[in-house]
């Protein structure tokens, strides 16, 4: 038995058997599960298609390399994207063919996420954008829903994190203005934006996600992971995750378990704790290893992890403890 950092024990031999390892001598930095049709798309330095859980290759995208993978929330489509440069989008049905490439500066890996199965989000320093795909017609349109520099009147304002949820989205957004604290901004189903600002404690995050449930969780990688009750509650956490500071964190979306990559000089890992309980479920740990972004699966059933040690985990071994 091992124990974690929160004090929370968890057996070794038990993880390596609900662990399902990448295979393949290639750097996975992320991935994306599609549970329904059993194909995992994979990101970094080669982009690849694999059956899963036998994890044959199925296709190679030889055009898009160092990109991530992220897929519709129906399975039809998925974005590969590079956060310095350009994107790729398919039709999962048709990977041979491209149906638009585009080349943006992106704020970040947490700009970007589907508002829906036909609206692809990223955020440019201060805009919003979107990549709109008209099914009917076969056309693919790259459109800005809301330019927030303009909208806030603040040239020096940028987007650090994106999330969707329930037809709204969530944005974290740096002010970069001296004793101006920073704010969290809500775009609703019509287009309606609101704006918190946030008291002192809450201001010095960059990212904000929906907890599935109506509160929010803030993070940054130098930072505890904190979380509010109420999307509203801007002044102070109602609870914060001790010894977890986290570059990339993302919720189930059934807002059970929050998965959090976490990098501390030399040394990454992935950390898994339940949302109502904070409890740590499961901690991977990788020496002097490459880190990637982390995630779940289609249906939140896996976690997945990317990294020079990239793993998918299954949920249900979780709940059995």
């Amino acid at each position: 038995m091992l124990k974690g950092t929160s004090g929370v024990y968890w057996n070794k031999e038990k993880d390596e058997k609900m662990v399902n390892p990448m295979r393949g001598k290639f750097f996975c930095f992320s991935m994306v599960l599609d549970e329904k049709r059993r194909v995992v798309y994979t990101g970094g330095s080669t982009s690849r298609v694999i059956s899963f859980p036998e994890q044959t290759k199925i296709a190679e995208l030889k055009r898009v390399k160092n990109c991530s993978p992220y897929l519709s929330p129906q399975g039809t489509y998925v974005m590969f994207f590079n956060d310095s440069s350009y994107m790729y989008l398919y039709e999962t049905a048709q990977l041979e063919k491209c149906i638009f490439h585009g080349s943006f500066k992106m704020s970040g890996s947490n700009v970007v996420c589907w508002k829906d199965d036909e609206c692809f989000l990223f955020a440019t320093e201060g805009t919003i954008n979107s990549i709109y795909i008209d099914k009917n017609n076969k056309k693919v349109e790259k459109t800005v829903l809301v330019d927030l520099r303009e909208y806030m009147e603040n040239p020096d304002l940028q987007i650090t994190s994106v999330d969707c949820y329930n037809d709204k989205v969530l944005l974290f957004v740096r002010k970069w203005m001296p004793g101006i604290n920073n704010c969290i901004v809500e775009i609703d189903k019509d287009g309606d934006i609101r704006v918190r600002n946030l008291g002192d404690e809450l201001s010095s995050y960059d990212d904000v996600r929906y907890d599935r449930k109506g509160g929010v969780f803030y993070s940054n990688r130098s930072k505890n992971i904190a979380w509010c009750k109420k999307i509203d509650y801007i002044n102070k956490a109602d609870k914060t995750i001790e010894n977890v500071k986290s570059y990339c964190t993302r919720v189930s979306s059934d807002g059970r378990y929050v998965v959090a990559g976490v990098r501390d000089g030399e040394k990454s890992s992935a950390i898994i704790f339940e949302a109502n309980t904070f409890l740590v479920k499961r901690r991977f740990e990788y020496e002097t290893a490459r880190w990637g972004l982390v995630g779940f699966s289609s249906d939140s059933h896996y976690v997945l992890v990317g990294g020079n040690n990239a793993q998918i985990i299954d949920v249900k071994d979780l709940s059995k403890e």
